[in-house]
């Protein structure tokens, strides 16, 4: 089981995709694009899936009258696809009244995600110096490149850097900055882990500092037509946007 179990019923998923079913009943591809979908629910990488069949909905919701054909094979030269080596490729949708494509994707935390496993191993390893019931939460950590966190020997030192400012420290909530990744910082509160709260970053400027996502899909930009891409953000897989 993963956690979109549990939160399958809040979205109310399975209404939409019978939604989606009915609007594209008399289009075979597509109907078929809505169940690929639907199947890829169940897998470990369930997240893209969910990501496009919302989009697919609210858009058909507010758009009853227009068509958005699904899956779509765009051959070389239509896309910069050639420029990065590949034959071709696939835009997840095409608005054909309007002639716009477009391409969804999920706008994970990466970065968060690795700092989630960091804060486990720290966890684990204060347990050995009677150090329980700890709360232990990264700030402006989404303003990090993933590629700039994600090495072996900084997560390491990160991780010594961490049990040690925790164990010499006597009170009762504290803020660690680190000097092993600069502009990380921590928040710690000690005892039952209740009343800790970090502020939540601007998500205008957290787009500033993350644009360079965009270009992991260069390769389905349009050349010589309107192209969209849709980041879909939901609080299952990016802790940092409200």
């Amino acid at each position: 089981m993963n956690c979109f179990d549990d939160y399958r019923k809040i979205t109310n998923i399975d209404d939409k995709i019978n939604f989606l079913k009915n609007i594209y009943k008399n289009k075979n591809d597509d109907l078929k694009e809505i169940n690929r979908l639907k199947s890829l629910l169940k897998n470990s990488n369930w997240s893209g899936a969910y990501s496009e069949i919302i989009f697919y909905y609210f858009f058909n919701k507010n758009n009853p009258d227009k068509y958005l054909k699904l899956n779509n094979d765009l051959n070389q030269g239509i896309t910069f696809a050639n420029e990065i080596g590949k034959e071709f490729s696939n835009l997840d949708g095409y608005l054909e009244s309007h002639k716009i494509y477009f391409e969804i994707t999920k706008f994970d935390d990466s970065t968060n995600n690795i700092l989630e496993k960091v804060i486990d191993i720290v966890k684990k390893e204060l347990n050995k110096f009677d150090i329980n019931d700890i709360a232990i939460k990264p700030s402006v950590c989404l303003y990090i490149p993933y590629n700039h966190i994600n090495k072996n020997r900084k997560i390491k030192e990160l991780i010594r850097e961490l049990v040690e400012k925790i164990k010499n420290n006597n009170k009762h909530k504290f803020f660690i900055q680190s000097k092993i990744i600069h502009g990380l910082s921590f928040g710690v509160l000690k005892k039952d882990g209740i009343g800790l709260n970090l502020p939540i970053d601007n998500p205008c400027l957290y787009a500033e500092k993350i644009y360079f996502h965009a270009f992991k899909k260069v390769g389905q930009f349009v050349k010589n037509s309107p192209f969209i891409l849709v980041y879909f953000v939901s609080p299952i897989f990016n802790k940092m946007i409200k």
